[in-house]
C-alpha cells in the first residue's frame, strides 16, 4: 500500500470510534497501527492514550477506560493488542455484545487481532498440539470484522496475496536500492510461505550481502534467507517425486535436524510434518479426481477435509503446491506413502527392527522414492 493510500485509509478510520486492525499480514497491521498512533498520539507517550491486551483484561474494562474525558486531546483513545484471545465478542463484552453506542464520542476504540497465540507459539504445519489452529483463529477475526462492521466501525484488513506480496517486495527493493532478479524475487516469496512480513524481515539481511553492481541472485538466496518450515518440506516431497535420492536425503538431514536423538526429534516433529504434507496430497488428489482446482474446491469436497489439516483453509500458495505435487501421484501411491510413513514410526519407536534413526528415515526416503516411481502417475 502506497503512502497516500495509507493515509486515505488512516483518514477513513479517524472518522469512526471502534476501528479494527485484523488481516493476515503482520507487516500491513503494524504498519497502519503506527499511522493510526502518529495521528491520535503524536508526541508518542500520551496521556490520553491507553494500551491494553485482551488477555489481560475485557471488554468492559476498555470501555471505562473510554469513559475518562480527554485532557490534552480531542479523544480518548484505546489500543486492544492480541484481541484474538477473546474468543469471542460476547465473551469480551457481555450477551450484549459491541454497539454503535458503546464507545462514547470522543472516545476511539482501537483493536488489534495480533495473530499471536496465547502462549506466543507460531502454528506450524503437522503440530498436533492443543493450541488453537489457524482456521480458528480466522473464524475468530472474522467474528470480529462482522461486529465491528454492524457497530458502525472501520475495518482494516489485508489478505495475505503472493502476487501482491511479489509487487510489494520490488517496491521496497526498489525503495532501498537492492537489485534482485526476477527468479530470485520469487524464490523469496516461496522461501517464506508468500508471507510479506517475513519476506520484509529477510531483506535487510539480502541488502547487507549484496555485492556492489551486482543484483541478488537465486543462489543469494538460498544461502542467506531462512526458510519456512512448509518450504522446507515440500522441497523434500518435489525431490521425491522427481526421484531423486541425492536431494531428497540431504533435505530429509535437513528436516531432521542436528539433534543427537535423531529418533525421538524424527518422532516429535519430521514425521508428524511429513503426514501432515501427504494428507494434504490427498485432499489435493481427491479433488483433481473430482475435477476440481486450487481456487476453485466444491463444498461438497470441502465437507470431507477434516478441520486438521484443511487443504480448502489454506493459503493459495499452499494449495497450488499441494495440487501440481499431487498431481503426479496416483490414489494407490499415497496409500503406500502412508505406509511407509507409519513403517518408520514404528521403527523409530523400537517396534520393528532397524540399526539406527538415520537409517531409518533413509530407508524412509529411498522408499518413497521407490513408490513413487512404480507406476504412472495417470494411474489411481
Amino acid at each position: 500500500m502506497a503512502r497516500q493510500d495509507l493515509d486515505s485509509q488512516v483518514a477513513k478510520a479517524l472518522q469512526h470510534r471502534i476501528v479494527l486492525i485484523a488481516g493476515e499480514e503482520e507487516f500491513p497491521r503494524r504498519r497502519f497501527l503506527k499511522a493510526l498512533l502518529e495521528r491520535v498520539a503524536p508526541e508518542g507517550d500520551d496521556y490520553d492514550l491507553v494500551v491494553t491486551d485482551a488477555g489481560e483484561t475485557s471488554g468492559q474494562d476498555w470501555l471505562a477506560a473510554l469513559a475518562t474525558m480527554p485532557f490534552l486531546s480531542e479523544r480518548r483513545t484505546v489500543v486492544v493488542r492480541n484481541l484474538l484471545r477473546q474468543r469471542s465478542v460476547e465473551a469480551a463484552f457481555g450477551p450484549k455484545g459491541l454497539t454503535a453506542g458503546s464507545v462514547p464520542e470522543h472516545g476511539l476504540l482501537i483493536l488489534v487481532a495480533d495473530e499471536a497465540k496465547a502462549s506466543g507459539g507460531r502454528e506450524r504445519a503437522g503440530d498436533d498440539s492443543d493450541e488453537e489452529p489457524s482456521g480458528k483463529r480466522r473464524e475468530g477475526a472474522s467474528a470480529w470484522e462482522k461486529a465491528v462492521q454492524a457497530a458502525g466501525g472501520f475495518v482494516f484488513a489485508v489478505k495475505s496475496d503472493p502476487k501482491a506480496a511479489r509487487a510489494a517486495l520490488k517496491a521496497e527493493c526498489d525503495a532501498i536500492g537492492l537489485g534482485i532478479e526476477p527468479a530470485a524475487l520469487d524464490l523469496l516469496v516461496e522461501m517464506t510461505g508468500a508471507s510479506l512480513s517475513r519476506a520484509l524481515e529477510e531483506l535487510p539481511k539480502l541488502a547487507l550481502f549484496a555485492r556492489p553492481g551486482q543484483p541478488i541472485g537465486t543462489r543469494d538466496v538460498q544461502d542467506l534467507v531462512v526458510a519456512s518450515s512448509e518450504w522446507e518440506v515440500f522441497r523434500f516431497v518435489d525431490a521425491v517425486l522427481d526421484g531423486n535420492p541425492t536431494a531428497a536425503l540431504n533435505q530429509m538431514r535437513k528436516l531432521a535436524g542436528g539433534s543427537a536423538k535423531v529418533e525421538s526429534e524424527a518422532i516429535r516433529s519430521l514425521l508428524p510434518v511429513l503426514r501432515y504434507q501427504f494428507r494434504l496430497l490427498w485432499q489435493a488428489r481427491t479433488c483433481l479426481d473430482r475435477g476440481a482446482t486450487a481456487s476453485s474446491i466444491p463444498e461438497d469436497v470441502r465437507r470431507t477435509f477434516p478441520a486438521k489439516p484443511n487443504l480448502a483453509s489454506l493459503g493459495d500458495w499452499q494449495r497450488q503446491k499441494a495440487f501440481r505435487q499431487a498431481s503426479k501421484l496416483s490414489r494407490g501411491q499415497l496409500a503406500e506413502c502412508f505406509e511407509a510413513l507409519a513403517w518408520a514410526d514404528g521403527a523409530l519407536k523400537g517396534q520393528t527392527a532397524s540399526v539406527s534413526g538415520v537409517e531409518t528415515l533413509e530407508i524412509l526416503t529411498l522408499r518413497l522414492i521407490q513408490i513413487v516411481g512404480e507406476r504412472a502417475p495417470s494411474r489411481r
